[in-house]
C-alpha cells in the first residue's frame, strides 16, 4: 500500500496511518539517508526492500531528502542497509 503524504513524503506498510512522526507503543525506529534514488522506481524499490526485513510494520520514504524511516520491531539496523544495498543503492554515513 502507497500514498502520498503532505510535504512529499510517502509512506507505505500496514501500518500507514496520518501520523508520521510518532512510533507505535513498544517499537523503535531507524532513520537511513539512502544515496542514489531519483526517480518514483527508486522509491518503490526502496521501500519494498525495507518492507522486506524482519521486524518492519511501516516505511516512510522522503524522494526529494534521500531519507528513509523506517518503524518496527527488533529492527537490525545492518539487515536494513543490506537490503538497500541489494537494491542497488547505498546509505550514507555507513
Amino acid at each position: 500500500m502507497t500514498g502520498s503524504t503532505e510535504g512529499g513524503d510517502q509512506m507505505t506498510g500496514p501500518t500507514e496511518r496520518g501520523d508520521r512522526t510518532t512510533a507505535p507503543t513498544g517499537r523503535g525506529g531507524e532513520e537511513l539517508e539512502v544515496v542514489g534514488m531519483t526517480c518514483d522506481n527508486c522509491f518503490a524499490h526502496v521501500s519494498e526492500a525495507l518492507e522486506g526485513v524482519a521486524g518492519v510494520s511501516a516505511v516512510e520514504v522522503d524522494l526529494e531528502t534521500g531519507h528513509a524511516r523506517v518503524l518496527g520491531v527488533s529492527l537490525d539496523r545492518d539487515a536494513l542497509v543490506a537490503a538497500v544495498r541489494a537494491e542497488g543503492y547505498d546509505v550514507a554515513g555507513i
